[in-house]
């Protein structure tokens, strides 16, 4: 289903680089080392900001993996519970197969984003080490 519905799949990963943009926009260059508060004291106030990056990336990273699985799963509801009331499949098998479609599409989704987020943000260090 997730590969067939082009225009959700399209919206999904449309919807990630907006939302990586914007917030790269935000926290533009927070990730730089420390700028100028060597000079000016105000490490403090460069952590902050690299962290709340940072978190809120992740927070954002999270969210749009998790949205789309919520929002589809009240519509495939019928189907699932009338194939489980007639035996073709269990629960298990149901969510293993799900998860083993939508892990993929969501790594991918999130990858094109965090490209995005993480030459705007201007993080140092090694880009697959920040995917992990």
């Amino acid at each position: 289903q997730v590969l067939r519905d082009k225009m959700m799949l399209m919206s999904r990963f449309g919807m990630a680089i907006v939302l990586s943009v914007i917030i790269g926009l935000i926290f533009m260059g927070a990730g730089d080392e420390w700028g100028d508060a060597r000079t000016s004291g105000d490490v403090e106030k460069e952590v902050n900001n690299h962290w709340g990056a940072l978190v809120f990336i992740s927070i954002n990273t999270m969210f749009l993996s998790a949205e789309p699985l919520l929002l589809v799963f009240p519509l495939e509801r019928p189907v699932f519970i009338r194939e489980y009331i007639t035996g073709t499949y269990g629960t298990s098998a149901y969510f293993l197969a799900k998860t083993m479609i939508d892990v993929p599409v969501a790594f991918f989704e999130q990858l094109v984003g965090l490209i995005a987020v993480y030459f705007l943000v201007d993080y140092q260090g090694d880009f697959f080490l920040h995917v992990l």
